[in-house]
């Protein structure tokens, strides 16, 4: 553990704060108990939680909501279950640090060309940040295609997401990042090969999406 601070500790001795992305993180009490095992108060769970990144030499939690559309009524973290909450209200549950999306899906239709969804994905994009009184991180969906799932095919799927197109995105978000003094865009995702949004290479594009990354983030 000691070896790993090390390695995480910046040149002025600060450490980053540990992520903890609440998508899978009920904010129902019962639900709390019965499906996570934790039989105490969510708000001494998540101060807990807090406490125990500092003793572990980090620099605290950075609680971050993953929001799905403008309105969502499953919170639970569940399939199937079932609330009424609006994302609004929610992030008051929680003493979140700021909220992104996890999937373009969650929120438009990825039957289209990828550009055209990167416009949909700017709309919503401003939205909340005009709209929510905590910081929202940019969030790019690298595609779309769940096929591999369904035996029988599926027709849901996003059109020329090629590295370029992708690397268009990362660069409108990194704007807004910028433009809204915030140090972090999410992207879907590592190594999701099942819906084919993922940033490891393979036969088609190479290194492509990685470069792309390199390209906007490092080299810009």
């Amino acid at each position: 553990m000691e070896a790993a601070l090390e390695g995480l500790t910046r040149p002025d001795g600060t450490r980053p704060l540990l992520i903890a992305v609440t998508q899978l993180t009920s904010t129902d009490q019962e639900s709390m108990e019965n499906d996570l095992l934790i039989k105490a108060p969510i708000d001494e769970v998540v101060m807990h939680y807090a406490e125990n990144a500092k003793k572990a030499g980090l620099d605290g939690v950075h609680f971050q909501y993953v929001k799905f559309g403008k309105i969502k009524t499953n919170i639970s973290g569940f399939d199937g279950g079932i609330t009424t909450y609006d994302p609004s209200e929610v992030i008051k549950l929680m003493p979140f640090s700021s909220l992104t999306h996890y999937q373009y899906c969650h929120f438009t239709s990825m039957n289209r060309d990828y550009a055209d969804i990167v416009e949909t994905a700017k709309v919503e994009w401003n939205w909340i940040a005009d709209n929510y009184n905590i910081p929202y991180c940019p969030h790019v969906s690298i595609g779309w295609d769940n096929t591999p799932r369904y035996k029988a095919g599926n027709n849901h799927i996003v059109k020329n997401n090629t590295p370029e197109e992708f690397e268009k995105a990362l660069v409108l978000a990194k704007e807004l990042a910028e433009k809204t003094n915030v140090g972090l865009v999410t992207i879907n995702s590592w190594n999701e090969w099942t819906e084919t949004s993922y940033l490891q290479p393979d036969d088609l594009y190479g290194y492509g999406y990685l470069e792309a990354v390199k390209k906007v983030f490092k080299d810009k």
